[in-house]
This record gives structure tokens, C-alpha cells and sequence, in this order.
């Protein structure tokens, strides 16, 4: 029932139907996909005036243009990519409604679902620079790599896939990836995030349930060198996305792969509301207008980070101010700002 139809709850809980019903909906915005592959032929894709709509896409572990399932492939190869897409893109009222169904889409298939080898962590670099390539505003990402690295390689500089986010989100290239199913513990001395979760800008996204305690298998830091990650949560059990062995049925996952998708769509909706926010203001605004169960944040145990974001406290956070480029201002060589609220 309602027009969201089974993802209510996991579009209410992060507030972002508020954000919706202002008309910030991801129109307007490019949010490119790193992920196992997409099958698009479900309705939710093709709702009569409301097709979904891919700007560029790109089969890297194949190296051709089709990122749709092919001959040869595993049958399980679209998968995640698929229920991934779904969680954003879906549109269909009263059954399932997308996090961000006015946006546009760049499709990359970086990941070989058959292995696990560092050879992937190059196809996500690549994928990534095509996002950029074709006018990408958002980047959303459910991998994760950890086989060949230890937790002591997690720095935000050392990781293959971790140095590319680095670099596009200097590039102005808003990233959210997700922080590993490896699970936690209470020791903020240990952790348990996946790569490229510890990129400097990246925003991180860890899990929780419907009642908004975290997930059991959400990963934990901090960072090898002591940062907050994940920063921020969102719904990641009893997820509802598209079916993606048929085009009618709706199916349900758990993950913070399921979580990190809604949290780039927040992304993107906000990005809609304000496209001068840069990485750096919407990563405070985000960060900021977060919360978890009256506890202190951040999390001591660096289970939770920030807590679960607040999409239209993330809007209405009071005051931002950003430096001009170009100019200084003053016989001390300080910047040019332009803004309001407290400085």
C-alpha cells in the first residue's frame, strides 16, 4: 500500500520520502553503478513514461558494451547488480518505488562473481574513471576487497580501489561505498572493514535493521590510521528491490551492499536540492544531521559511526559556507567565503 509500496520502510526511515515530496526526487542527477552486471527488463524499469534511463554503460570483465546477462556468464553474474539497481531505480507506485527514481544511470560491470582476484580491483578503476567520463555526479559501490590486504593496509592510501576513490572524489566525484558484512566486535582497537571503505572521502555506510539497531554482520573500524568508518547508516535487512530472474517479482536481501545504494541516493537528492554542495560540504552535512539511539556519537566502538543519516536534516542543516575559487580577500591572503549560519 502507499506509493512507495514494499520499500516504505526503508525509504521512511532515512527520511528521505521528505526530501521526495519537496520534488528532489534525483532529477537532473548521473549516478554511475560499479557492480556484477544489470538486468533491466524488469517493469520496474519501464513503468509507461517513466522508463529508466542509462546514460552510458559498460561491461568491463568481459570488455564489451553489454552489461545485460550474455552467453557464458554465470547465472547468478546480474544478481546483485540488478537488486542494487532496483533499490534505486525501480518505478512502479503501490509495489516498489526507488530511493532515486528520477535519476540517470551509468551502468559498470567491474565484478567477476565466479573469483575473487585483484584483477577486479582494476576493472572498479576503470569503471570508475568511465563514471567520470560520461558526466557522473554520484558513485555507489557494494564491493568490497579484502582477500589480499590486512586490516594494517586499510589507511586510505594503500589499496588499489582505495586510491582511486581518493582521486575521484578530489575530482569532485561524490562516492558512497559500502563497509563490509564481516561483522564487529565492541574493541575499537580491531576492525573489520573491506576496501576501498577506508578512502578518505568515501562515504562509508554500514547497516541496520528496521527497528534502526545495527545489523549483525555490519563491518567495524576505525581506519588503520584511526579515522571513523563507517560514518553513517541505513536500512540494510529486509531490503525490497527488483526480482532479478524475471520482470514481475519484487525480493528481499540483507547486506550493506542492500544499505549504501539509499545512502547514494540520499546523495544525489540532496545533490538535486544543492548542486554547488562540493565532497567535502556534503559529507559534513550528511555526517552531521546523523543519529543513533540517543548514543554518543561518534561511536566509540566504531560500530555505528555518526548513526543513521536524516536526508531532510542533512537539507535544513544550518549554515554552510564554501571558499570562492580564484580570489583572496584581505592583506593576509584569506580566503574569499561565501555563505551563511555561524563561521
Amino acid at each position: 500500500g502507499g506509493f512507495y509500496g514494499w520499500s516504505q520502510d526503508q525509504i521512511e526511515l532515512i527520511d528521505l520520502d521528505a526530501l521526495h515530496a519537496l520534488g528532489f526526487t534525483g532529477e537532473g542527477v548521473v549516478i554511475g553503478v560499479l557492480d556484477t552486471g544489470f538486468r533491466t527488463t524488469h517493469a520496474a524499469f519501464h513503468e509507461p513514461g517513466h522508463e529508466l534511463d542509462v546514460v552510458a554503460s559498460y561491461d568491463f570483465v568481459d570488455d564489451d558494451p553489454v552489461v545485460e546477462p550474455e552467453a557464458g556468464d554465470d547465472p547468478d553474474q546480474h544478481f546483485h547488480g540488478t537488486f542494487i539497481l532496483g533499490v534505486l531505480a525501480a518505478y512502479d507506485p503501490g509495489t516498489r518505488v526507488g530511493s532515486a527514481y528520477d535519476a540517470s544511470f551509468i551502468l559498470a560491470k567491474t565484478e567477476d562473481a565466479t573469483q575473487e582476484v585483484p584483477a577486479e580491483e582494476d576493472l572498479y578503476v576503470a569503471g570508475l574513471e568511465f563514471i567520470e567520463l560520461n558526466g557522473g555526479d554520484v558513485a555507489t559501490s557494494s564491493l568490497g576487497y579484502l582477500d589480499w590486504y590486512t586490516q594494517d593496509d586499510l589507511d586510505g592510501h594503500t589499496a588499489v580501489t582505495t586510491q582511486a576513490v581518493n582521486i575521484a572524489t578530489a575530482n569532485g566525484l561524490h562516492c558512497c561505498t559500502a563497509a563490509g558484512n564481516q561483522g564487529h566486535d565492541l574493541d575499537p582497537g580491531t576492525s573489520h572493514l573491506m576496501a576501498p571503505g577506508d578512502a578518505l572521502k568515501a562515504l562509508t555506510c554500514g547497516a541496520v535493521e528496521p527497528t534502526s539497531e545495527y545489523a549483525s554482520f555490519t563491518s567495524d573500524g576505525p581506519t588503520a590510521d584511526g579515522r571513523v568508518k563507517p560514518e553513517v547508516l541505513t536500512m540494510g535487512t529486509q531490503v525490497k528491490s527488483v526480482w532479478p530472474y524475471d520482470d514481475v517479482q519484487i525480493a528481499e536481501a540483507a547486506g550493506t551492499s542492500t544499505a549504501t545504494p539509499q545512502l547514494a541516493a540520499l546523495v544525489a537528492c540532496l545533490l538535486e536540492a544543492h548542486p554547488e554542495w562540493a565532497v567535502s560540504t556534503m559529507r559534513e552535512r550528511v555526517i552531521k544531521s546523523a543519529s543513533y539511539l540517543g548514543s554518543p556519537l561518534p561511536d566509540p566502538a566504531f560500530i555505528y559511526g555518526w548513526g543513521i543519516v536524516d536526508a531532510d536534516k542533512a537539507r535544513t542543516l544550518a549554515g554552510t559556507w564554501t571558499s570562492l575559487p580564484g580570489r583572496v580577500a584581505g592583506g593576509a591572503g584569506l580566503p574569499l567565503l561565501a555563505g551563511t549560519g555561524p563561521l
